[in-house]
């Protein structure tokens, strides 16, 4: 049998830089991804060597497209189109700063620092990330839960191996590789080729579960915000939201239905973007997780909402659970890893990317799609990651890690501005010339115009997502109220013949799996019952919010921000309603202007 790669050689063990001494050598695989035409001739098995980072999770360093067969869909939702360009910024550093950064780490003899990842191949660099999520709580539980997410086995085959295959050391055809779930493929250097692809997409949605491919990019980091509050997406938080998505996967409970969620709740920096509801599950902001599962009507800012379970997982743990009841008896041992894979797909949806940040030290995403962000950009990785988990400050301030030659300079994405937010950041520009207009006004009034009154622009920006965020929530149409019973109908139906099960190929026979595809279907009604309406009620829990809080709510996210937008202009129209007092008087008849003064006296006290 040919194979499309080169033989399989031991990986070397290498010193790590802390001088604990050499890592251990992990085992490597050959992993078979089916039949493939090489050049002109006929098709042949197509092979690519793996290395196992953790219990169900291998890396492979040939390209997500070799892995994927070119049918990878892209991670993000918004469209990232054009080339990464240099800011103008950008462009006056390289002439000034970073030549004398650079001079410097010659004459300190550090130029093997600018090398990707410090040097790391893709395999290592990966590994090293695998290896950091398992310093927090989170991380761990993230990665253990891949091992024991076991796909149900669902005709032809009727294996449970998951999907991958490998070469069979005895000469015969590619056999299961069960303990792989998740596979890392390299994604190379640009962040927008992030992918996380299903073996079998409606295996991953049905709650069968289906195992993954992951495209990672190598040794590249995005930068969110402006120059003043720019912070680096770390790679191992990176990492962690991919896992999320490949666990939903694995649970057959990933949901790819489209919402629309808010950024924030704050009136004057309101917005909203598309998404999915996995998306937005494994992002792990609240604000998101409620919309997307409640919808803008179901909100309500006097509960506190929290989710005991999610529909589609717990149905996706009936599914497994199914199967489980179904296994004859000398199939105990599958029957006890289907009870722990039960129990890992009703709760592995509280494992989120927030949680990872949160625990690391870092600055969590409000937005899975970036919204509302003043710039993107993408960064080169000078160093390994494990400098960025002991220095924190050089995720939050980028620019002087940069300086420091930890990151490349950064390429900006312009495409993924929204239009409001593009349109509004131009007009903005305006506030600049308003600065020479205010001075000239102050020559001839005496300095009467308020200082508080600098960024006109910028205040109409505020007042505008104000009112976005009342015609949002104004119109948001009430979903219809939810069937509860396809939830727990199908347990009264299901077929109760067990499932026949070969010990010695580890397969059971498809024909025997009506109880397994009726909790499929199970499944698919729990799904249309969350896109048509409100989850069941014993699945979330409201707490009705204290008087304080509700006032602490209402004073943090409407008061103080309409005070402070609406400061510069009653601050105008108090200073305008001064100047134009004595004009008012003077044209005012003379037996008359008394009771002008007291009224003029008046609205200027309300005002």
């Amino acid at each position: 049998m040919k194979s499309a790669m080169r033989p399989c050689a031991p990986e070397r063990s290498r010193t790590p830089a802390d001088g604990r001494g050499p890592a251990p050598a992990r085992r490597r695989r050959r992993l078979y991804l089916g039949d493939r035409q090489q050049g002109g001739g006929r098709p042949e098995p197509y092979y690519v060597d793996a290395v196992m980072l953790a219990p169900g999770i291998a890396c492979t360093e040939e390209p997500l497209e070799s892995v994927t067969g070119g049918t990878a869909q892209p991670y993000w939702q918004r469209r990232h189109d054009g080339a990464p360009d240099t800011w103008l910024t950008t462009k006056a550093l390289q002439k000034t700063v970073l030549p004398v950064a650079e001079a410097l780490r010659r004459a300190r003899g550090r130029e093997k620092d600018r090398r990707p990842a410090g040097g790391l191949s893709f395999t290592g660099y990966a590994a090293q990330l695998v290896d950091q999520l398992g310093q927090v709580p989170t991380g761990r539980a993230l990665t253990g839960a891949v091992s024991k997410l076991l796909p149900v086995p669902t005709p032809p085959g009727g294996g449970h191996d998951g999907g991958f295959r490998e070469l069979d050391p005895a000469g015969g055809p590619p056999r299961p590789a069960g303990d792989i779930r998740v596979l890392i493929a390299n994604a190379g250097r640009d962040i927008r080729s992030t992918a996380v692809v299903p073996q079998d997409a409606e295996a991953a949605r049905d709650g069968r579960g289906s195992c993954a491919v992951i495209g990672l990019p190598y040794a590249t980091v995005l930068q969110l915000g402006g120059v003043t509050d720019a912070f680096l997406w770390s790679p191992v938080v990176m990492l962690a939201s991919l896992l999320c998505h490949a666990t939903h996967m694995l649970a057959g409970a990933y949901d790819t239905s489209p919402v629309t969620v808010p950024r924030t709740l704050t009136p004057g920096a309101f917005g909203t973007y598309a998404t999915t509801r996995s998306a937005a599950i494994a992002l792990g902001d609240e604000t998101a997780l409620r919309h997307a599962l409640l919808g803008a009507s179901g909100v309500s800012f006097l509960h506190a909402d929290s989710f005991l379970q999610l529909p589609a997982f717990e149905a996706a743990s009936r599914t497994a659970r199914a199967f489980r009841d179904a296994l004859p008896a000398e199939a105990a041992g599958l029957a006890k890893t289907y009870d722990e894979t039960a129990v890992t797909r009703n709760t592995v949806w509280r494992l989120n990317e927030a949680a990872v940040a949160r625990e690391f030290g870092y600055k969590p995403r409000k937005s899975h799609e970036q919204s509302g962000q003043r710039d993107y950009s993408q960064r080169t990785l000078l160093v390994e990651p494990r400098e960025l988990v002991r220095d924190k400050n050089l995720v939050d301030s980028p620019y002087s890690a940069w300086v420091k030659g930890k990151v490349g300079a950064p390429h900006a994405f312009s495409g993924l501005k929204d239009s409001w937010e593009r349109w509004w950041e131009s007009a903005m520009y305006l506030d600049y010339l308003f600065s020479p207009v205010k001075a000239t006004v102050n020559a001839f009034t005496g300095g009467a115009v308020p200082s508080v009154v600098v960024n006109p622009v910028k205040n109409l920006y505020r007042l505008a997502n104000a009112g976005r965020m009342v015609a949002h929530y104004a119109g948001a149409e009430k979903p219809a109220e939810v069937d509860k019973a396809p939830l727990h109908a199908a347990e009264g139906t299901l077929n109760r013949l067990p499932v026949r099960y070969d010990a010695y190929t580890q397969a059971v026979d498809t024909i025997s799996v009506d109880r397994l595809l009726q909790a499929v279907r199970d499944v698919k009604d729990a799904q249309a019952a969350v896109a048509g309406g409100l989850p069941p009620a014993y699945m979330r829990e409201q707490r009705l919010h204290t008087p304080g809080e509700a006032a602490g709510w209402a004073a943090k996210k409407v008061v103080v921000p309409a005070v402070l937008e609406m400061t510069p202009y009653v601050s105008t129209a108090a200073t305008g309603l001064r100047i134009a007092t004595p004009h008012v008087v003077a044209a005012v008849p003379r037996e008359r202007r008394d009771a002008a003064r007291r009224f003029v006296r008046e609205a200027y006290l309300r005002s």
